[in-house]
């Protein structure tokens, strides 16, 4: 009787007494994602009995999310990063590292091509590319200061100047689907 009975169960159900593995796993999920938290709390606690006093907090935060807007003049330094602070003489007297996008003539070549034979997704990128630049222009674009009235904690970002990262790397994107289209 015993070796019928064996034959006849399901082969993927778990011996009697022990858990399913997926109830393991999510058990182990939620004792390491409560022991992270202890030990974030000794970092946490003091922080939040902080965070009134924080520039965040304050009052002006228009003033704190258009600290360091990347000039429209510091776009000229995709090009070339003299043309901006340094040694030699710049645009204007200002050399604050992340307003500035040094990609090259010949990325900047690549990203054309990319985005000329790239279709629908290219240009995709190509428009998260130039919202990630006009973000960066902060007080000195139109389309941070309209954000700000519209999106809940957009005023507590700081350095605008930042969003020319992802724009870079969107450049970079598509300079690589361009040379990738040379290649073949």
């Amino acid at each position: 009787l015993a070796l019928a009975e064996s034959v006849h169960a399901d082969p993927d159900a778990p011996p009697p007494g022990r858990w399913p593995n997926s109830l393991v796993a999510v058990a182990a999920l939620a004792g390491t994602v409560a022991v992270g938290a202890l030990l974030a709390a000794v970092q946490l606690w003091p922080s939040a009995a902080i965070a009134g006093d924080l520039n965040r907090q304050m009052a002006a935060p228009r003033e704190i999310a258009f600290a360091f807007s990347a000039p429209a003049q510091s776009l000229w330094t995709a090009l070339a990063p003299s043309l901006w602070g340094g040694t030699g003489p710049g645009l204007v007297e200002f050399s604050y590292h992340e307003v500035q996008a040094f990609v090259g003539g010949p990325l900047l070549a690549l990203a054309l091509l990319g985005l000329g034979v790239g279709g629908r997704r290219a240009w995709l990128l190509a428009a998260v590319g130039a919202v990630c630049v006009w973000l960066s222009l902060g007080s000195e674009g139109r389309l941070l200061p309209a954000l700000l009235d519209l999106v809940p904690g957009i005023g507590g970002f700081r350095v605008p100047g930042r969003w020319l990262l992802p724009a870079t790397m969107t450049l970079a994107l598509l300079g690589a689907h361009g040379l990738a289209w040379l290649a073949t």
